[in-house]
């Protein structure tokens, strides 16, 4: 059996006298597809902040592929975020003065890919995402839909170990949203990522391997 991808043991976080993680533990294997799921105010957005080492615990112990989070300096977090995680959030955050290629390629390029490579994964990217006809349309140019799935395509342009997802179909309407839904879970599955993804959705939170379940910064279940 491999060893976890994630592991975390009582994390807590909190903003100033307010408490929003209370001791949270739990592992998530390699390539297992996991959703964060609870009422609003339960610290789900929080939980992915910590698991993207977009900010630090308050207390507890957070590992991701063996490494202790609380060992790294701030380059190192750096640079772990860009060899191992993909953000996809409710909003796409795509540069609106690029083009969609263009917003896919800047992670290639931020990891010094050659730019003829970066110029090939970009657009077998957004290609296999049914965008191959987009290429040169800046995000305005797209509809929603075609800007989240640039969006996951910026996400999956390094092969990360983790897509860490919150809400990424919120601003979509129901028939789009699945559509994107779909692609997301064929897309991790394709390329081996562990998925961690935030929904109030419990249509898609029924299609992940598990669900943790928090209410109030609590862990009540994981199912």
């Amino acid at each position: 059996m491999s060893a976890p991808l994630i592991r975390a043991h009582n994390l807590q976080k909190s903003f100033g006298p307010v408490e929003v993680l209370k001791g949270l533990s739990f592992d998530i294997a390699p390539g297992e597809r996991v959703a964060v799921v609870g009422p609003s105010g339960a610290g789900k957005s929080t939980l992915l902040h910590l698991l993207g080492l977009l900010t630090p615990p308050t207390a507890g112990r957070l590992e991701l592929g063996g490494r202790d989070a609380a060992t790294l300096n701030d380059v190192q977090s750096t640079a772990l975020r860009g060899e191992t995680i993909g953000f996809l959030f409710q909003s796409h955050h795509l540069l609106p003065d690029l083009s969609l290629f263009e917003n896919v390629m800047i992670p290639l390029l931020i990891r010094r890919r050659f730019a003829r490579d970066a110029r090939a994964r970009a657009r077998d990217l957004l290609t296999r995402l049914g965008l191959g006809h987009r290429l040169h349309h800046r995000p305005a140019e797209a509809s929603g839909g075609e800007q989240q799935r640039a969006a996951l395509a910026r996400a999956l342009a390094n092969d990360p170990k983790l897509l860490l997802a919150d809400e990424p179909t919120g601003n979509l309407d129901r028939g789009i949203g699945r559509d994107v839904e779909d692609l997301i879970r064929e897309s991790t599955g394709v390329h081996g990522a562990t998925l961690v993804l935030v929904t109030h959705d419990e249509r898609l939170a029924a299609h992940m391997d598990r669900r943790l379940h928090l209410v109030d910064g609590c862990l009540e279940k994981i199912d």
